[in-house]
């Protein structure tokens, strides 16, 4: 992987941005002064994040026409601020406005009233008409000081913004350091946000800044689903900036592709979707010229289908001449669907949950239909022929159908018969379009005939590269006892996916499948299932919720009486061992951990409701009735559902037992394991082993939502089906599979890229990580084989300590190392509970037998380095105590006791710090690196400490991090970057003291740094003192505080100018007349209230 820094990045972003696609203006910020920036950015001080004079001069652009005055409260509406608004409303708030513009009120007609004015901030049509910059490192002050990488404009608004790593750091740290820290502190500029992307040039990602990070994505086509990847002679950031943000696309995105989901998650479209919705758009667009077959639109399980519809509809309406006027249909097979889509639709906005949708008959259709409902939901069955089966035809609903869109949701299950008949007769010259999450099967001529061709494709293949959905494996655990001949039969598959079975259903079973059913529900066999599924379900190393699929409703709930007993038997168990291993000992941590995720798991059985239930499952010697409580119970003042736990990642109810229901159109991302144990076929097998493939939110070991805390996150980096059936065996499902894995490159006779492999290849991908990090540690001349084949403890972990000192050298060395050893764990942790069994392995190449000393060994090498590093990746916080290079060089005091510290935050007096000990210690180091590591924490702790106590100091801090770059190389000199520390050391003990050296107090010294002017006599330098002492005392006069520095005092107008008015007046009485000329003056007076009020925003100081 060759270097690139992050300047190097940023310099061949704004290249493709003005020389390619043709921006406006370009802004480079970096070494202006804070005045000279603001100018040139066009603000008045550096909390602001619209270029003010631009965003007018774009208004009169676009409103050649509108009154001044209007133009002005057209601005003033969109950047005023909304105190009443948390970050979501704001944002939202601002997007409708771009999206929609605003009618505002002007002079008045000859009535007296007063006449709207349309406004536009935005010019959708011609993407040229606006003015799009790119602006470099901009200074923005909110809770803290930050300053982006890139941000792009568009008519002086900040729509993208753009956080850059150097090429071997993990983007997941533009996240996870920046990002996440960029919201918190300057949440102003995402009021105004599209879209943010994150990138280290090899790897980008792309996403709505309020999302997680497993729901930032890929964006690498720029216009065509057929294009190639990015081509070898162009880096990732370049092919997202050629495909993003290109103007017309992004003015796209911001008008057709944002949708506000449920008050609380903001969704932007991704690349996938994008391609696909316009694809979709374009076919309705020629809709007389295709006779109404729009086509068929397959985005694989978990892309977001139902979002892709919401997203259609939105663009038609907006963008599609006449779309306004078109209404449409969504059509689904099942009420769960059907419940699902209806609430994506109301969550999203684009229906009102009071407002008549959901045909609850074909009557109740035909009145919707009447009444003009804008978007209708129903069943297939509502098609059904009135007076039965060959009586009847369904009527016309009516004589418009050429104003009707169809959408059809898995058009494979029901469309071809008389259903599809009447559908088709009720809106006569309607437009059809299918949607679904698996490929055309044998019926492609059929569904051609009745829909077209495919309009859209995104298969399992590109889901997984593109990051929208995890890679499936598969894990063959037949009971031995089990026949595994014949009982993948079509037929019979077919019969048990329906879960409430008919007469003519159940005694097809009775007479041909009786011996199959026998053997799969035999109460030996399934109690081997069930504690086979408790010896795996908690000893996974992502602890993902799981899914138990039975043959049928009475057999899940046998399942679950099993696996309720099964588990309370290993509890016991678990308790045993832990009273027999050492207390505190790692074995005893672990077992601890995995008991008390235990005592916390709750399960339940999730089954539809029948007619006469209980009487039924009574003969069998079952009980319903507190299965059924629990599934009609809610939750909360919220009325959680059933389904909202089990969604809900931090929710303890964790395994659920079904057998047909919640297999489709039910999405828990959380699910990492289904145990099947039914037979399944085509698209309901594809739709149920696609429960486990969503992307989820990291855990820790404890099966906790890991936050920046954890010590070491555990991601979702597959699924995994756990199979008891026999789906698997003898290449069934590999079979069955073919159909699906033929995509639209693939040509006949080649290699087929399946959705799920293979749980042994799972231990492939874990053997070939390690060997790519064994390369790496060899190109460093370090042996991890001559660490595991050592057999005395104390040289390993010397070796160990060698290993972490040389990959100190530099901050590249250490984060290259630690992608390394993140993909070695996340393999590892995937494998788990197997894994933990080596010996019993099958499969597995050259480290087979040393997995788990190889993942232990590198951890331990990232612990030792994460120890010393704030920039430590996924072990953000490991760092337990810092090495004791620096506690050895601390005079001893108060009766020769030692002045112990730890580097994380806690107060040192650095005046107790001896440096020619310092210097002594050092040299007698073994592990230089790691003293330097160690060191750099610590004084960039005890920086902070000191900058905030006063904001005078970003100087200093800014002198350190030039130290760190300069000696930053692996060729630089060891000795002479801890000179340079030690001297910086001296700086920081020099500045330690000076408060005390001038007379002031730590508040007193910020604000006569604030005031301070070049070189002053001593009796004016006093007067500046006494300013800044009497400001103080003002301040924090009781009356003060009571009339003027009250709580909300930076929120008022009033009083933030009696701020400013009060501290002019106490300066303009006690500074001198040298030195301070009039500009000088309101220069400082404007200084000191910045100053005040980016406190008061904080909640830090100088507030009541």
């Amino acid at each position: 992987m060759a270097f690139i820094t992050e300047d190097d990045i940023e310099r061949a972003c704004v290249q493709v941005l003005m020389k390619e696609l043709g921006y406006d203006e370009h802004l480079n910020l970096h070494h202006k002064t804070e005045t000279d920036a603001n100018k040139l950015f066009g603000r008045a001080d550096t909390r602001g994040v619209v270029r003010l004079d631009q965003l007018a001069a774009s208004l009169r652009k676009l409103n050649p026409h509108a009154p001044e005055a209007i133009l002005h409260d057209a601005l003033k509406l969109l950047t005023e601020p909304r105190p009443g608004m948390n970050r979501f409303e704001a944002n939202r708030a601002v997007t409708q406005l771009l999206q929609k513009g605003q009618d505002l009120p002007g002079a008045k007609n000859a009535k007296g009233e007063a006449v709207l004015t349309r406004v536009r901030y935005v010019d959708f049509e011609h993407p040229a008409n606006n003015h799009f910059a790119v602006v470099q490192q901009l200074t923005i002050r909110g809770k803290a000081t930050r300053r982006p990488d890139l941000l792009v404009f568009v008519n002086g608004l900040p729509l993208v913004f753009v956080e850059l790593k150097n090429a071997v750091e993990d983007t997941r740290q533009a996240y996870d350091k920046n990002l996440t820290d960029y919201r918190r502190d300057i949440g102003q500029l995402f009021d105004y946000n599209l879209v943010a992307v994150l990138s280290n040039a090899y790897v980008t990602k792309v996403g709505s800044h309020t999302a997680d990070w497993e729901q930032f994505f890929n964006w690498e086509k720029i216009a065509d689903e057929n294009e190639a990847v990015v081509p070898q002679d162009e880096t990732d950031i370049e092919r997202v900036m050629r495909a993003l943000f290109r103007k017309e696309t992004l003015l796209d995105l911001l008008e057709n592709f944002v949708l506000f989901y449920a008050n609380r998650a903001k969704i932007v479209a991704k690349n996938h979707q994008y391609l696909g919705v316009n694809n979709a758009v374009a076919a309705l667009a020629k809709r007389q010229e295709l006779a109404g077959k729009l086509g068929v639109f397959w985005h694989t399980q978990g892309s977001g289908k139902s979002f892709s519809m919401a997203l259609f509809i939105q663009k038609v309406r907006k963008r599609l001449r006449g779309g306004d006027n078109l209404k449409f249909v969504l059509v689904t097979d099942r009420d769960d669907l059907e419940d699902q889509l209806w609430k994506t639709f109301v969550r999203s906005g684009l229906l009102d949950e009071k407002q008549p949708a959901r045909a609850t008959s074909a009557a109740h259709l035909g009145q919707l239909v009447k009444a003009g409902a804008p978007i209708i939901f129903t069943l297939i069955q509502k098609f059904k022929n009135p007076t039965g089966k060959g009586g009847g035809l369904f009527p016309e609903l009516t004589a418009q159908g050429e104003d009707y869109v169809i959408l059809v949701d898995e058009a494979h299950r029901s469309q071809y018969k008389d259903l599809g008949d009447n559908m088709r007769r009720a809106f006569r010259g309607a437009s059809y379009l299918a949607f679904t999450g698996t490929p055309l099967l044998d019926a492609v001529e059929t569904t051609k005939e009745w829909f077209g061709g495919y309009v859209s494709q995104y298969n399992f293949q590109e889901s997984v590269l593109d990051g929208s959905t995890v890679p499936l494996y598969y894990h063959n655990r037949v009971p031995q006892m089990q026949l595994q001949n014949d009982a993948l039969n079509e037929e019979f598959a077919e019969i048990m996916a329906d879960e409430n079975l008919s007469d003519e259903q159940k005694e097809r079973l009775t007479r041909k499948y009786a011996n199959v059913v026998t053997v799969i529900t035999d109460n030996d066999r399934l109690d081997t299932v069930a504690q086979d599924i408790v010896g795996h379900f908690p000893h996974r190393g992502y602890l993902g919720k799981g899914m138990v699929v039975s043959l049928d409703k009475p057999t899940a709930v046998k399942m679950y009486d099993k696996v309720v007993t099964s588990w309370k038997q290993r509890l016991k168990e678990l308790q045993g061992q832990i009273n027999s291993a050492a207390p505190n000992s790692p074995e005893w941590v672990a077992l601890k951990r995995t008991q008390q995720w235990m005592k916390a798991t709750e399960m339940a059985v999730v089954v539809s409701e029948e007619a006469e239930e209980e009487q039924k499952f009574d003969k069998l010697g079952l009980n319903i009735r507190p299965h059924r409580a629990l599934m009609n119970k809610t939750w909360g003042d919220d009325h959680a559902t059933i389904e909202d736990r089990f969604r809900e990642p931090t929710s303890p109810l964790r395994l659920v037992f079904v057998c047909a229901k919640w297999l489709t159109g039910f999405d828990a991302p959380t699910v990492s394991t289904l145990y099947l144990d039914k037979p399944l076929q085509n698209h309901t097998l594809m739709q149920t082993i696609a429960r486990a493939n969503r992307v989820a939110v990291a855990l820790d070991e404890a099966g906790a939502v890991a936050t920046e805390a954890t010590l070491m996150p555990i991601a979702k980096t597959n699924g995994l089906i756990v199979d008891y059936y026999g789906l698997m065996a003898g290449g069934r499902l590999e079979k069955a599979l073919a159909k699906y894995a033929k995509d639209k490159n693939t040509e006949e006779g080649e290699k087929k890229d399946y959705p799920a492999e293979d749980f042994e290849a799972l231990l492939g991908h874990l053997d070939a990580s390690i060997g790519e990090a064994v390369k790496f540690l060899d190109k460093q001349g370090l042996s991890l084989a001559e660490v595991l084949d050592s057999k005395a403890t104390f040289d390993k972990l010397s070796q160990l300590d060698d290993m972490a000192d040389a990959l100190s050298k530099t901050d590249e060395l250490k984060k290259e190392f630690g992608v390394y050893q993140t993909a070695v764990t996340s393999f590892y942790q995937a494998c788990k509970p197997d894994i933990l069994t080596e010996e019993l392995l099958k499969g597995g190449g050259p480290y087979l037998g040393r997995y788990r000393r190889t993942k232990d060994a590198l951890e331990y090498v990232r612990r030792i380095m994460g120890r010393q590093t704030d920039d430590s990746g996924n072990f953000d916080g490991a760092r337990a105590k810092a090495d004791s290079l620096i506690d050895e060089a601390i005079v001893a005091q108060g009766g020769g006791k030692g002045y112990s510290i730890n580097t994380s935050g806690q107060e040192i007096n650095l005046s107790s710090i001896d440096l020619e000990k310092l210097q002594t210690r050092f040299q007698e180091r073994p592990h230089k690196n790691l003293a330097i590591t160690d060191m750099v924490a610590f004084l960039q702790d005890r920086t902070q400490q000191l900058l905030n106590r006063n904001v005078g100091r970003v100087d200093l801090a800014q002198k350190l991090h030039e130290i760190i770059q300069q000696y930053n190389t692996a060729s630089s000199d060891v000795e002479a970057f801890f000179a340079a520390l030690k001297d910086y050391l001296s700086k920081l003990q020099e500045e330690d003291k000076r408060s005390a050296a001038e007379g002031l107090s730590e508040e007193e010294l910020e604000i006569f740094d604030l005031l301070f002017v070049g070189e002053l006599k001593q009796a004016e330098k006093d007067r500046v003192k006494l300013a800044a002492q009497h400001l103080l005392a003002k301040l924090e006069d009781n009356a003060t505080k009571k009339h003027v520095l009250t709580p909300d005092w930076h929120k008022n107008p009033q009083l933030q100018m009696k701020v400013r008015d009060m501290i002019g007046g106490v300066l303009d009485a006690e500074l001198p007349e040298e030195g301070y000329t009039k500009p000088v003056f309101l220069e400082k007076r404007d200084a000191v209230y910045e100053h005040l009020l980016n406190q008061a925003t904080l909640g830090a100081r100088y507030w009541a």
